[in-house]
């Protein structure tokens, strides 16, 4: 301790006060909530065999992960971790760049295995990188919830959860799901509750990640299991085509006119609903099996991709931009219409890149550049597996390979050409044109449902 603050313990104590009473406001604030946990070096050394896949898990080896995802969540219950500045021998200084919650998400991340290709890991390091991510989520799920802590305590434990999902392990996809499903929070009459709104943020975003990751899983008798799948898409569906439970949330004043606080509750749904979007944007397949269901992620974004008029506030623009891309990433089988997806993505990316055209507000901080490059990449993809797929027929394979060619022509390429003249833009209309004459002879449903034939039409705005 330093004399300055000995001195102010012994004022503290000779005034009739306590030790606690030399704490700042933020370490008063967090004293409730401190968790700490250390790592011997025997579970150390655990660690280091268990991921590198030398030894089996064991009973010891679970305590060992567990003491280590504890040792670094709870590292953000100290409260150098929410300072802005600090405070110390009566200076004020910078705050320890070490000690911020990106520098928790790194460590988390050095922890687990990062790979390209789950079949590379042995069964020894696939149970390391399950139990990893279930003691990483128990471990961010209490600092959120225990003895009800302070929201910027809550938040910043809350975006934890990206990394922790990024493990890809099925207990992270059921404890989201349970969060999600307003299964972990309650209100103030103790009913169970959708989560506050920091946290359902972070949990959106780690819904991304864990789908992003879970794609190059070969799911096994350890992994989620279709039932667990289905529960997460299912809410992410419903989600995005009857929004998140955020109105009740939106702060609005009474005073305001009805305008104005419809469009901070639009605001609000089309952030949320944002991330719901980018969530089902990493599904790569077309159908999930659930109990009793078949999902259809594809479908919600095409439906996001048309602005079907069903789906209230309307579609944003970026919205209709992420929809596009999870659909040209989508593995088509062979209920897909393809000429009709390739229509749908096509029509999303015009109406994206029509702000460019336009300069519509909401996108003007957008690096265009960047995006038309980002479109390009999955167009060319999307073209190169489709024409590899073998559930697609000849006539799908020729929709995408023209629409990919149409967008790269007249939206893409001007974008990216440096020797473009400054403030060229995408040519719209001649894609849209080309739209207009591709559109005629469509089928009405992106997909055919042998059952339902209706069930999978798209409803386009007039």
């Amino acid at each position: 301790m330093s004399p300055s603050r000995f001195a102010v313990t012994l004022a503290a104590l000779a005034l009739g006060g306590s030790v606690a009473d030399a704490q700042t406001p933020l370490e008063r604030a967090l004293a409730p909530y401190k968790k700490s946990q250390d790592v011997s070096f025997e579970s150390g050394d655990q660690l280091e065999k268990l991921r590198d896949g030398v030894i089996s898990l064991s009973d010891k080896g679970k305590v060992a992960i567990r003491q280590k995802a504890q040792n670094i969540v709870y590292k953000v219950t100290e409260p150098e971790y929410h300072e802005a500045v600090r405070v110390k021998d009566d200076a004020i200084r910078p705050r320890d760049p070490n000690k911020t919650v990106d520098k928790l998400a790194d460590e988390i991340q050095r922890t687990f295995i990062s790979y390209t290709a789950w079949d590379k890991l042995n069964e020894n390091q696939k149970d390391y990188q399950r139990e990893l991510g279930a003691a990483l989520f128990d471990a961010v799920l209490l600092v959120m919830t225990d003895k009800n802590p302070p929201p910027f305590l809550r938040l910043n434990a809350a975006r934890l959860l990206v990394p922790a999902a990024e493990t890809a392990s099925p207990a992270v996809a059921r404890g989201l799901t349970k969060i999600l499903s307003g299964g972990v929070f309650t209100d103030d009459k103790k009913a169970p509750a959708p989560p506050p709104p920091d946290v359902l943020y972070y949990a959106l975003r780690g819904c991304e990640a864990f789908l992003d990751k879970y794609q190059v899983l070969r799911p096994g008798t350890k992994d989620l299991v279709p039932d667990d799948m289905a529960a997460l898409l299912g809410l992410l569906i419903g989600y995005v085509e009857k929004g998140p439970p955020i109105l009740n949330k939106v702060s609005v004043s009474a005073g305001d006119p009805p305008a104005a606080q419809a469009t901070a509750r639009d605001a609000a749904v089309r952030f949320y609903r944002l991330q719901a979007v980018r969530a089902l944007a990493k599904v790569k397949l077309d159908e999930y099996p659930g109990k009793n269901v078949v999902l259809r992620p594809l479908f919600t974004l095409a439906r996001v991709a048309v602005r079907d008029p069903a789906i209230q506030p309307p579609p944003s623009v970026k919205e209709v931009g992420e929809a596009t891309l999870g659909l040209m990433s989508v593995n088509a089988g062979l209920e897909v219409n393809v000429e009709v997806l390739a229509y749908v993505a096509a029509r999303g990316a015009t109406d994206y890149f029509r702000t460019r055209a336009e300069a519509a507000p909401e996108m003007k901080l957008i690096d265009w550049k960047a995006a038309a490059q980002r479109f390009s990449v999955a167009a060319a993809a999307w073209a190169a597996a489709t024409e590899k797929n073998p559930a697609v027929r000849a006539g799908g394979k020729k929709a995408v390979e023209a629409a990919a060619a149409q967008l790269e022509q007249y939206l893409f390429a001007p974008l990216n050409n440096p020797a473009a003249a400054l403030g060229a833009g995408p040519n719209v209309n001649e894609v849209a044109r080309w739209l207009g004459g591709v559109k005629a002879g469509l089928p009405d449903a992106l997909i055919s449902d042998r059952q339902d034939k209706s069930k999978y039409k798209l409803n386009y705005p007039n």
